[in-house]
């Protein structure tokens, strides 16, 4: 009966053990600036804080730099689902309505991307660029 009883007890201890870990795991798996979703484009093309623009930090993503330095976009844990019927005001041309993200076309730009991250745009682009000296997708190691 005693043998019984330490069982259970070394049991309970063991499972009891392994709760930090999951937590800690669940920790490491967050995401720096925030897992967000969205289901209209990010368009950096027009950054700022007034209405109709694209903030440069929110939740899942960053944007900085400029044009003669080079942009960078950081993407972390985002989900953007855009549907094709979504509105856009003019000028923009038909492949940067379905895009997902649009990217400036005057300096290069950089694409970082930091744990799952998932671009749908209706029939369109995921990412979208009018031309422009170039872009780069990388991945960053968790």
């Amino acid at each position: 009966m005693i043998r019984r009883i330490l069982s259970i007890i070394t049991v309970l201890a063991l499972c009891l053990g392994v709760l930090p870990g999951a937590a800690q795991a669940a920790d490491d798996d967050a995401s720096i600036y925030g897992a967000a979703s969205y289901t209209t484009r990010l368009d950096f093309t027009n950054v700022g804080n007034e209405e109709g623009q694209t903030p440069a930090e929110g939740p899942g993503y960053r944007w900085e730099g400029d044009a003669g330095s080079g942009y960078r976009l950081t993407l972390d844990g985002i989900t953007i689902d855009v549907p094709y019927e979504t509105p856009v005001p003019p000028p923009f041309v038909t492949q940067a309505r379905r895009a997902g993200i649009y990217l400036p076309a005057d300096g290069y730009v950089t694409v970082e991307l930091i744990g799952q991250n998932l671009i749908t745009a209706g029939d369109g682009h995921a990412i979208y660029c009018d031309g422009g000296p170039g872009i780069t997708v990388q991945e960053r190691e968790l």
